[in-house]
């Protein structure tokens, strides 16, 4: 019986000490797996900071400037944007009209806002309107203008004028 008390004394210390080191290895395992995930998360809150602070001036220019209405013409052929809060719409004497996003434009680094207005159309057709201060005339009704504009649409660029709302 003194033998049979030494051995499952042993088994027990055994399995005492054996559990130990396992819940030691589980600790471990769970410390690494926690620095992990702890630095996973570090590296991703740091991305999701970087691309914050790279849209930083696109937001603050936004929050800057209220959104300007205008109506941009153009002819030979007709054509025609209307710009306000509702979206950037373009227009010609065919039925269908393509309704662009409002994105608040871009100006000109260093120059003052009212100079120059870069708007990227976005949606299924894509590309560029650039809105400049200065006299404009539209060539069938000599009506002045104040602001000259040019309408990139794919491979194809189109003159009009400009009149602020």
């Amino acid at each position: 019986m003194l033998v049979q008390y030494d051995v499952l004394s042993m088994d027990r210390h055994i399995a005492m000490l054996t559990d130990r080191i396992f819940a030691d290895k589980i600790v471990e395992m769970t410390t690494d797996l926690s620095l992990f995930l702890k630095m996973k998360v570090h590296v991703l809150l740091m991305g999701f900071a970087a691309s914050l602070f790279a849209l930083m001036p696109a937001v603050a220019q936004t929050r800057s400037r209220t959104i300007e209405s205008f109506t941009v013409v153009g002819n030979e052929p007709f054509w025609n944007i209307e710009i306000n809060s509702s979206g950037i719409t373009y227009s010609t004497p065919e039925p269908k009209k393509v309704l662009f996003p409002y994105v608040a434009p871009l100006s000109a680094e260093g120059r003052p806002a009212d100079l120059l207005r870069v708007y990227r159309l976005r949606g299924m057709t894509s590309g560029t309107l650039v809105i400049r201060r200065g006299a404009c005339s539209d060539t069938m009704s000599d009506r002045k203008y104040n602001y000259s504009a040019t309408l990139v649409l794919g491979d194809t660029v189109k003159e009009g004028c400009a009149i602020k709302k």
